[in-house]
């Protein structure tokens, strides 16, 4: 029996008698959501906002409720205000606060014909460091120390929306996490205010 050719694989994202014509997402496409969700997880652990900015859509859905509160969903905010909200200074623009987002087991589903969502396994871990200007290893900025303040880590399943573009390049359309639970207080680190000692910067 011949082997099918790479372009013949594809994950079956549906369920049969699926209402899109092409219910079926193809390697490639499968291909492109993960790297997307990869350069997402990667943009906000080190801090590359211009890399945010390229890959999302002008529009977004941005449902942040389980991880910041009732009032923090946006079903249409612009990408430069999704960047300038993520990179803030209260946010993970703070230089003092390192992270880590792994991304876990996924499964992908077409829900139009140019529209994927992805849902994965998510656990964002949180460090907010001291600023005793001794700097930190991995260069997040100046005035970062070695010792840390606070640590917080959440345990989610993430909804990432994935859309083609008119140029047919694949897009993250909007993000949904949902917080299964918290080790420690992420509210609480991303406000974090410590006492200047001499020498210090404040944050």
């Amino acid at each position: 029996m011949s082997q099918p050719s790479p372009k013949d694989l594809s994950f079956k994202g549906s369920s049969p008698g699926h209402p899109f014509r092409h219910s079926l997402i193809l390697t490639l496409e499968y291909q492109a959501c993960t790297a997307l969700s990869l350069a997402w997880a990667q943009s906000y652990d080190t801090k590359d906002w211009d890399l945010l900015s390229t890959i999302v859509t002008p529009e977004l859905h941005i449902d942040y409720r389980s991880v910041m509160g009732p009032t923090h969903i946006w079903p249409s905010m612009s990408a430069a205000a999704y960047v300038a909200m993520m990179s803030s200074p209260s946010a993970l623009g703070n230089p003092l606060v390192a992270t880590q987002h792994i991304l876990g087991l996924s499964s992908f589903e077409r829900t139009a014909e140019d529209e994927i969502t992805g849902t994965l396994q998510a656990r964002a871990h949180h460090l907010r460091f001291a600023s005793d200007g001794c700097g930190d290893a991995n260069g997040f900025g100046k005035g970062t120390g070695r010792k840390v303040l606070a640590s917080a880590t959440g345990h989610a399943m993430l909804k990432h929306f994935y859309k083609r573009t008119r140029e047919g390049t694949w897009k993250l359309a909007g993000l949904q996490p949902t917080v299964l639970f918290d080790d420690g207080d992420l509210k609480a680190l991303l406000t974090l205010k410590e006492e200047v000692s001499a020498g210090a910067v404040q944050p």
